[in-house]
């Protein structure tokens, strides 16, 4: 008898809005990621305490949105350089 995995296929997430700090969810545009990056450039050489950033996602596969919560601003940008390959 042979054993199979059967392999759930992984979300796909698009980011679709980000959380302002008032509160509100606005529509994610490359405007807010160019100044998302260059916020981080400035806390680089810093000391100052990392921003969390609020996100909804899409799943495209099915459809659903999710929150995510409390993103490091690094992290963001980090995966954002990943995937434009710099």
């Amino acid at each position: 008898m042979k054993n199979y995995v059967i392999l759930q296929e992984q979300p796909l997430l698009t980011i679709t809005d980000i959380r302002e700090p008032q509160g509100n969810w606005v529509t994610m545009t490359a405007g807010q990621t160019l100044r998302l990056a260059t916020q981080e450039l400035q806390l680089l050489p810093t000391a100052a305490e990392e921003p969390l950033i609020d996100f909804l996602v899409r799943d495209e596969r099915s459809g659903e949105y999710h929150q995510l919560i409390g993103v490091p601003l690094s992290r963001y940008c980090y995966e954002l350089l990943k995937a434009i390959k710099l």
